[in-house]
């Protein structure tokens, strides 16, 4: 029983860093599609970033880290936990939650990277 629930708790750990990863690599195919969609250069990379904010940026991230949440979920539910959709709702409410409360508790910090990084 014990280490069930330790294996469930590191499977749902190793998936949300594994979506974090994944993530990312979402959010670099999506920029290097408009690069090569949009023919984008420096100019124009600087226009959409400003158009966009940092808020936009934000945006774009949470939403590919919930797409590869949701991925992550479906394939863990019906490979590792037998299509036990219990477990995959488990694990995106995890992720969710990791997600906000690191935004919370580390918010001012975040605030002051993207000010940092998007000069007005």
């Amino acid at each position: 029983m014990i280490l069930d629930i330790l294996s469930l708790f590191i499977t749902v750990l190793a998936s949300i860093y594994l979506a974090l990863l994944v993530s990312v690599l979402l959010l670099m195919l999506f920029f290097h599609m408009k690069r090569t969609i949009q023919h984008m250069d420096e100019g124009k990379w600087i226009a959409y970033f400003n158009t966009i904010k940092a808020k936009g940026l934000m945006m774009r991230m949470m939403v590919s880290f919930f797409v590869s949440l949701v991925l992550i979920a479906v394939f863990n539910t019906y490979v590792l936990w037998q299509g036990n959709m219990m477990y995959g709702g488990l694990l995106v409410a995890c992720g969710v939650f990791h997600i906000l409360f690191k935004l919370y508790t580390k918010k001012a910090a975040y605030a002051e990277k993207i000010k940092n990084q998007f000069p007005k």
